[in-house]
């Protein structure tokens, strides 16, 4: 069962897949504020997200639709952030269930007074340093040459064993393992540079590709600090990076320190596919003896949060998680179950009483 589970949660660790244009819209969640709710929004955007809806239904027919379908949700961005003066504000759609057949709407929101926790984010760096032995091109070049071969048919997707802490392709075919024995042996003599792309480079391609050649590191717990950066990198594909590494950390090397409580914070970042990944990475630690009572004491609430929102990517995970943390199997919209399941579990930990 564990495995099974955590084979899923790192396939839908990847970003949320882009909800079908023609899909019927089952709801609308609102997340970050408690000032809207979906009968508000409803009230308010109503005529415009048909609108939106409609023109991204046809948007594959039309150039012109296309154009309108984004011009119509920037205006409903636009209107929202303008009606409750966010820090932050963004409009996502997003499949509700794994069919496709329906959508959520996502409101994302920042108030003001949250900015500081749900906005961590790091200034965006603006330096440029050299590649470092050609490792940033080996790297684009080892991901470009698997993809080829993956729509090819001729190297599945699936993880591979590896040397590293994070694994790809691996050396699946000779131009793979010349590539992969670069990185094995060039990675820890540059990691100084790397490190300072990640931290310091201005732009967040490289930022990504440096912190994936660290996987590469020998030892686990100098890995984790070198990327840690990534996790509150301003830009949303270094932040990826960071959370696929610490997921193959959590499943595949157990005995390797991780920060949880910085995990733990991306739960409430103000973007589904980060609170997703946050998620993706605690299924690997909810039943690691080092890191459950944290993730009982000072993590759960929030996924049981997460548990009540429509959208698939957030839901789905957040089950997952307490699947996990619980061994329980209690319906996924049951929320008094589970919350009455975490608060005795809670309790069982604080005195180390069986929480069964």
């Amino acid at each position: 069962m564990r495995s099974a589970t955590l084979l899923l949660a790192l396939a839908a660790a990847a970003p949320a897949a882009a909800a079908p244009s023609s899909a019927t819209l089952l709801g609308i969640d609102v997340y970050g504020t408690v000032r809207f709710d979906e009968a508000a929004l409803r009230e308010k955007f109503s005529d415009k997200i048909r609108q939106w809806l409609l023109q991204e239904a046809l948007k594959d027919r039309s150039k012109s639709s296309a154009q309108k379908a984004v011009s119509l949700k920037k205006e409903i961005e636009s209107d929202f952030q303008k009606a409750g003066g966010f820090a932050f504000s963004t409009l996502q759609k997003v499949n509700a269930d794994s069919s496709g057949s329906s959508i959520v709407l996502v409101f994302d929101a920042v108030e003001t007074v949250d900015s500081e926790k749900r906005l961590p984010y790091r200034v965006a760096p603006s330096g440029r340093f050299p590649d470092p032995a050609g490792l940033l091109a080996a790297w684009a070049g080892y991901q470009e040459t698997g993809w080829e071969l993956v729509h090819k048919g001729e190297l599945p997707i699936d993880r591979v064993p590896c040397p590293a802490f994070y694994c790809t392709w691996g050396g699946a075919t000779p131009a793979l393992k010349t590539l992969e024995e670069r990185f094995i042996n060039e990675v820890p003599v540059h990691k100084d540079a790397l490190a300072r792309i990640l931290n310091e480079d201005g732009d967040p391609a490289r930022r990504a590709q440096a912190l994936f050649l660290l996987s590469y590191l020998k030892e686990g717990q100098e890995l984790s600090a070198a990327i840690l950066p990534g996790v509150v990198d301003p830009e949303e594909r270094v932040r990826e990076a960071a959370m696929r590494v610490f997921g193959d950390i959590a499943v595949y090397h157990r005995e390797t320190p991780l920060p949880v409580a910085k995990i733990a914070d991306v739960l409430d970042f103000p973007l589904v596919d980060d609170r997703t990944r946050g998620l993706a990475v605690l299924v690997g630690l909810a039943d690691h003896p080092v890191y459950r009572g944290f993730i009982l004491q000072h993590a759960a609430q929030q996924v049981l949060k997460l548990l009540r929102l429509k959208n698939s990517s957030n839901h789905d995970m957040a089950y997952t998680v307490l699947q996990m943390l619980s061994g329980e199997r209690f319906p996924p919209r049951d929320y008094d179950a589970w919350e009455a399941w975490l608060q005795k579990a809670r309790q069982a930990d604080r005195t180390g009483a069986p929480d069964k």
